[in-house]
């Protein structure tokens, strides 16, 4: 048998260098380290490019001054928008002219009014608009207060009939024969929702802390959103999970989650948080969410706070009054593609609390290492 050794050849002084040689080529060949929060979130950024005023009206006396929410049909090229001036919800579609190279002061040039699709509620039951999804042919509308057991409705396109509610989970709901008025004081309603990429699946959570929940933290620890997770295909929905959305801005007296639009089938989000900060001044600012790892919450109640992984949080931009208007409803949607390939970012704002006007501003959405397809 033939053996081969490179002791003989090298020596002991060949051997150490060769040794010292081959470590300093092997750690020079070593995988870049990559930290922990790169390995959670998107490598996503958000630019702020311009807003645009909507008309007053739709031109057959309908108000576009309170829009709730908005969500943008890539398929039809139009944006629908919750109406919240009305207890019967409706619906309008927009058509949405840009900038071909974005190199304006207003990037948006023109919103068009087009359509007014009156939403048929469910008989005694109070539904004022809030949020807003799209599905296959279907609207899901969410109510934003009082509480009720049935927050989420869904209605066919266009005739805007109908179709089916979504429940909270029991230990969630109002008693039956509670005074609503009381639970409307004690509870908050949800307004974020959102479908994922395949519209089998639907997300929402609660604006704030639910107060009537004895199982809620002190008062003194962070405050949690609840985030709903739905199943919405055949055979019949239910409620996949249930996990904790970390509510709050630092030094800030009141924070809302009003918008969520999911990013991809992987458990990545945009979250929309309004707050109020210690001098009165309105705040928005938008997140990355990653929920791979937060814990289902739904089979406990009690809640055990101290065990429990939250979603995680990563902050991309702040919006601020008064250069950008925040105050009021807000709500958020992926929009069409920019003439750049990067994705645009549509959010409906009010520029006060008294004027009757909407506005909708544009962001680009891209990758931090270029601005690329999202």
């Amino acid at each position: 048998m033939l053996k081969f050794s490179l002791m003989p050849m090298l020596g002991k002084g060949g051997w150490i260098a060769f040794a010292i040689a081959a470590l300093v080529f092997f750690s020079g060949c070593s995988i870049p380290s990559v930290s922990a929060e790169s390995r959670i979130f998107l490598p996503l950024s958000l630019e702020y490019l311009g807003a645009q005023t909507l008309p007053k009206s739709d031109g057959a006396g309908i108000s576009l001054g309170q829009i709730t929410d908005v969500v943008y049909d890539r398929g039809r090229d139009r944006i629908y928008a919750t109406l919240g001036d009305s207890p019967s919800p409706r619906v309008v579609s927009l058509k949405l002219a840009l900038d071909p190279n974005l190199e304006s002061p207003t990037p948006i040039q023109a919103i068009t009014p087009e359509s007014v699709t009156s939403l048929d509620s469910p008989s005694n039951t109070r539904q004022t608009a809030a949020g807003l999804a799209l599905g296959s042919q279907t609207l899901w509308v969410t109510r934003q207060s009082p509480l009720a057991a049935t927050p989420i409705s869904a209605f066919n396109l266009p005739q805007g009939e109908f179709q089916q509610s979504l429940p909270l989970p029991k230990r969630l709901r109002p008693p039956e024969d509670a005074d609503p008025e009381a639970v409307s004081d004690l509870s908050t309603g949800l307004k974020a929702v959102t479908l994922d990429p395949e519209g089998q699946r639907l997300f929402t959570a609660t604006e704030q802390p639910l107060l009537t929940s004895a199982s809620e933290p002190p008062m003194a620890a962070e405050p949690y959103s609840h985030f709903f997770h739905y199943w919405i295909g055949e055979p019949e929905p239910y409620l996949l999970a249930e996990h904790l959305y970390p509510l709050g801005v630092p030094s800030s007296q009141m924070s809302r989650l009003v918008a969520l639009t999911t990013l991809d089938s992987g458990g990545h989000f945009l979250s929309l948080e309004q707050y109020r900060d210690a001098q009165g001044m309105d705040h928005a600012q938008i997140f990355q969410l990653a929920t791979g790892d937060a814990t289902d919450v739904s089979a406990y109640d009690p809640v055990p706070f101290s065990a429990v992984v939250p979603i995680r949080k990563q902050p991309l931009i702040e919006l601020s009054a008064p250069e950008i208007p925040v105050s009021s409803e807000l709500g958020m949607t992926l929009g069409p593609y920019l003439p750049d390939g990067s994705r645009s970012l549509l959010i409906s704002a009010h520029p006060s609390t008294t004027a009757n006007i909407t506005q909708l501003l544009l962001l680009r959405l891209f990758s931090q290492s270029s601005k690329s397809l999202i």
